[in-house]
C-alpha cells in the first residue's frame, strides 16, 4: 500500500483544509506456507487526534494465520496553523506503520 505525506513546514501560517474526510478500513489475512513460523509481528497501533485516528492490529488467528486490520479516518474541517506538525507526524506515523514488516522463518 502507498501512503503519501505532506511537506514539513515548521513556519506554516495559514489554516490547514481538510476539504473530504473519510474512512479507510482494510482487512488482510495472511497464510504462512508450510515449514515456516511466525518470528516477529508489528505492535498494534492506535493515534488519535483532532483530524483524524488510525488504527493497525496484527493477530495471530492460529499457528498458521495473521489478520491485519487497519481503520484510517481523516475529519473534514479547518485546522490551526499550530496543528501543522501534529498533523505531519500523524501522516509520518502512518506510513511507517503501513510499511511494517511481518517475519516469518523457517521451522
Amino acid at each position: 500500500r502507498s501512503y503519501s505525506t505532506i511537506p514539513k513546514d515548521p513556519n506554516r501560517k495559514g489554516k490547514m483544509y481538510i476539504h473530504s474526510g473519510y474512512r479507510d478500513t482494510d482487512t488482510v489475512t495472511i497464510h504462512i506456507p508450510e515449514g515456516y513460523v511466525i518470528e516477529e509481528i508489528p505492535a498494534d497501533v492506535h493515534l488519535k487526534e483532532e483530524f483524524g485516528e488510525f488504527e493497525m492490529v496484527t493477530k495471530a488467528v492460529d499457528a498458521k494465520t495473521l489478520v491485519v486490520s487497519t481503520n484510517l479516518t481523516m475529519h473534514q474541517g479547518t485546522y490551526r496553523p499550530e496543528t501543522f506538525t501534529a498533523l505531519y507526524n500523524f501522516k509520518k506515523i502512518v506510513k511507517q506503520q503501513f510499511n511494517q514488516k511481518i517475519v516469518i522463518k523457517p521451522q
